[in-house]
């Protein structure tokens, strides 16, 4: 992960603040899939990432411009996921998912160098797993989390011509902070728990060429998320015609 050394200006408390971006950030990965019995599926991961980047440009009491030092970064994730198959005609499946991935207590944001971390310490927040399912109205980074995802999946008229290839299914997923004195990506108190989320999806194979996605998703804040406590909603729909 290599970034120039780029600087942008931002207004800070009525200050003009210069940041410079320099984040190098190297990843080392081990991991494993495959069959536990012959209806369990197990995948696994665990990241190590180190490296280096530039700390937080402004001092987070007062506002005002500070010199930016290069810190070591020394943050890791875990994922372990395990399908159980029900082998049916329907093609059931449950999901069990647990996610952790480390943060930082003196950032402002878990993501971003400005507002970033602190000079002379050395930065634990975690960035850059890739793809991973985190829901679809809440979606944080993968970065000072803790999630837990159940789900389950179906094909339940696998007789039925039309309707044999739809599938439907859903996710329940629960957010907790890792560190609770740390931040996400968004404004929170320092409270642990963040919420949870419900998803629902269909897929439908209508033909060999023609197929619809459809999602929905609503996200409940817990009490460590500071601002808009309202439900959040996702809806998508996708229709992929290939020839």
């Amino acid at each position: 992960d290599s970034n120039d050394n780029e600087v942008a200006t931002n207004i800070i408390t009525d200050s003009t603040i210069a940041t410079r971006f320099e984040y190098e950030s190297y990843y080392i990965g081990f991991g494993s899939s495959g069959n536990i019995t012959d209806r369990m599926l197990y995948a696994a991961e665990i990241v190590f990432q180190g490296g280096d980047g530039l700390s937080n440009s402004f001092d987070s009491a007062t506002g005002a411009q500070i010199t930016q030092t290069r810190e070591d970064i020394e943050a890791f994730a875990l994922d372990v996921r395990v399908n159980w198959l029900m082998t049916d005609l329907n093609n059931t499946r449950f999901t069990f998912e647990i996610l952790v991935a480390s943060g930082d207590t003196d950032r402002l944001t878990t993501t971003n160098t400005l507002g970033g971390n602190q000079p002379g310490t050395d930065d634990h927040a975690f960035n850059g797993f890739g793809l991973i399912n985190a829901g679809l109205a809440f979606a944080p980074n993968v970065s000072n989390l803790v999630m837990a995802r159940g789900g389950a999946s179906m094909f339940p008229w696998p007789g039925n011509g039309m309707f044999r290839k739809l599938q439907v299914g859903a996710n329940l997923f629960l957010f907790n902070k890792f560190n609770r004195h740390a931040p996400i990506d968004e404004l929170t108190t320092n409270d642990t728990y963040l919420g949870f989320e419900t998803d629902f999806f269909v897929n439908w194979q209508v033909t060999s060429d023609l197929s619809v996605a459809m999602r929905y998703g609503i996200f409940f804040p817990g009490d460590a998320i500071s601002v808009d406590h309202d439900e959040r909603h996702f809806v998508y729909t996708g229709v992929t015609l290939a020839f």
